[in-house]
């Protein structure tokens, strides 16, 4: 998909969210990278770019009432967390909850 469409695509389902409660909380993710050996240049371009916009998403859509949040998956992200190509595995799974895990304790202790 083209980066400015998928921009649009992440844009759209906030404003969509956001128009049905305006006291939604959502947590975008800064996507791990595919297995190293099939990021090519243009790939790992194309999610760097990505996980840098989803901090100006994040910053650009949280109002007084609704909170988007990023979260971090790619940095520690390792191959080994792979069962194929892009599928997380049992460690994998493990890293990405705890992120998660490490982003909802601080919403939900509010």
């Amino acid at each position: 998909m083209p980066y400015d469409q998928t921009v649009a695509n992440i844009n759209e389902v906030i404003d969509a969210l956001q128009s049905a409660n305006p006291d939604v909380t959502m947590i975008i993710e800064q996507l791990a990278p595919g297995r190293s050996d099939l990021m090519t240049p243009e790939l790992t371009t194309y999610f760097s770019r990505l996980q840098q916009e989803a901090l100006v998403i994040a910053s650009e859509k949280t109002t007084q009432t609704s909170r988007v949040m990023a979260v971090d998956m790619f940095t520690g992200f390792k191959d080994s967390f792979l069962a194929d190509e892009v599928h997380y595995n049992e460690q994998g799974a493990s890293f990405i909850a705890q992120r998660y895990y490490n982003v909802l304790e601080g919403v939900l202790k509010r």
